[in-house]
C-alpha cells in the first residue's frame, strides 16, 4: 500500500481539467446521525452514483491519464470506458 500523498493546488486542478467528460458531479450531503454520533461534522460523497457505480473511477481515470500523458504507459492498453 502507498503512502499519503500530498497534492498541489495546480495537481488537483489539472486533475479536474482531465477527468472532464469522464467523471461527473456527484452530491456531497450532510450525515445528520453520523455528525451527532461522532460530535463531528460529517459530509458523504456519493460517488456510487458515477456512471460505473464506482467510487474508484476518480483516481483511477487521473492515473491512467496521467501516464499516457507522459508516455509511461503505452495508450492502446489503457482503457476507460
Amino acid at each position: 500500500m502507498v503512502g499519503p500523498t500530498t497534492l498541489s493546488v495546480v495537481e488537483i486542478l489539472e486533475a479536474k481539467k482531465n477527468l472532464g467528460g469522464i467523471v461527473y458531479y456527484t452530491p456531497l450531503t450532510r450525515s445528520k446521525r453520523l455528525s451527532e454520533m461522532s460530535g463531528a461534522e460529517v459530509r458523504l460523497k456519493w460517488e456510487n452514483l458515477q456512471k460505473n457505480g464506482s467510487f474508484k473511477l476518480r483516481g483511477d481515470a487521473n492515473f491512467l491519464l496521467l501516464r499516457v500523458s507522459t508516455k509511461t504507459l503505452d495508450s492502446r492498453r489503457a482503457v476507460l470506458e
